[in-house]
């Protein structure tokens, strides 16, 4: 009896699932003219989260702590504290926990999959949703781990015996590609999304001159692809956009390189300082810079998928910035306010508890995170 009561109560599930897409075919069928194409794609993702209802957000709770890490992954929120890995649904709940004890914990990911690391120790965890897909140890301190949409990642540790190995890594966890570094220090090695091309971004001193570098490397060659060289100049974290080239960001600009080296577009930030920025999207890039004695507080630069170059100067204290698909979210001190990759504001929610930092998901929807909570705000 309970097995056929179980039968019954997936057939009612898929009948819900199958009515419910064909309503929202029906939606797109007779008011594809009338709805944006933004709207349209914010409720394939609410539809396919599992958030339903007309609610403009949700919440997730967890502990509070000054060490918690976060990372979006479709379909819920992870966040990496004291004791180890929580991943909750959209709709709060508690899906996963996994025990870890890192002393400087990190968190990465792409859009299934995450990877939690020691900083300077040796252990990662390789993770989506459901709980753990590898356990890995590295033979020497680990300085950073990268992982594109698909969740290829790469590891960058010190040595052993070399300045710097970089390891490449399928989402299987199977080893790809190795750079050995014996000139130069490597800070940072993004992988492309197709999961074809390393950059590894590097730095040395040995000629008594301060030089950043970004190289390129074909994962079916040997031998690098090209380089180009920073005078004077530390380049800071980069990724691969959806057109192959480079954003890169470095003290004193954000670029775009190719695989050939070349720079195709450059923002100066004209002597200011940088104190935030994103590269989480694929398509565009932005950067906090302090103007404080120049009449404003903030200055947002803003690099668009079109090679624009977007400026926003703000008389106000901007706390975070993140980027994800076409938006651009902002955190101030009593609202988030998300503009698109044309310049337009698209929305702005008003915040009525402390925030102190954003997530920007590409479907439009945002993450406000606080303390102890983080709110899923939808427009």
């Amino acid at each position: 009896m309970a097995k056929k009561k179980k039968q019954k109560k997936k057939v009612s599930q898929r009948f819900i699932l199958f009515f419910t897409i064909l309503a929202f075919v029906i939606v797109i069928i007779a008011f594809g003219n009338k709805i944006g194409g933004g709207s349209l794609l914010r409720i394939a993702y609410l539809i396919g989260d599992g958030i339903t209802g007309t609610a403009e957000e949700t919440t997730i709770r967890f502990d509070s702590n000054n060490s918690n890490r976060f990372h979006a992954i479709s379909g819920g929120f992870a966040v990496l504290s004291v004791d180890g890995m929580h991943i909750f649904n959209l709709d709060g709940e508690e899906r996963n926990f996994t025990p870890l004890n890192y002393h400087s914990p990190s968190l990465t990911g792409g859009k299934k999959m995450l990877v939690a690391y020691d900083r300077n120790g040796h252990e990662y965890t390789v993770m989506d949703k459901n709980g753990v897909l590898h356990n890995g140890k590295a033979d020497a301190p680990i300085i950073n781990i990268t992982m594109n949409e698909n969740g290829d990642f790469s590891v960058t540790t010190a040595g052993p015996d070399c300045k710097a190995l970089v390891s490449v890594y399928d989402s299987d966890a199977n080893l790809l590609y190795r750079v050995h570094s014996s000139e130069q220090y490597i800070l940072s090695a993004p992988i492309s999304e197709n999961g074809d091309k390393l950059a590894t971004l590097g730095f040395s001193a040995a000629t008594g001159q301060f030089a950043g570098r970004v190289t390129f490397y074909d994962l079916d060659e040997e031998n690098p692809l090209s380089s180009r060289d920073l005078v004077d100049v530390m380049p800071i974290s980069a990724r691969f956009l959806k057109n192959g080239e480079l954003i890169v960001l470095s003290e004193s600009s954000l670029l775009r390189i190719n695989n050939k080296g070349e720079v195709t577009a450059e923002i100066p930030f004209d002597g200011l300082s940088i104190t935030n920025a994103s590269l989480d999207s694929r398509n565009i890039g932005a950067v906090l810079l302090d103007t404080q004695g120049r009449g404003n507080d903030s200055r947002l630069m803003v690099s668009t998928r079109r090679d624009e170059k977007l400026t926003y100067n703000f008389v106000e204290t901007i706390y975070d910035v993140s980027c994800a698909g076409e938006y651009t979210a902002l955190l101030l001190s009593d609202r988030i306010v998300i503009y698109d990759d044309d310049g337009e504001e698209y929305h702005t929610f008003r915040l009525t508890q402390g925030i102190k930092e954003c997530i920007m998901r590409k479907d439009g929807t945002v993450f406000a995170i606080g303390r102890n909570f983080a709110n899923l705000l939808i427009p």
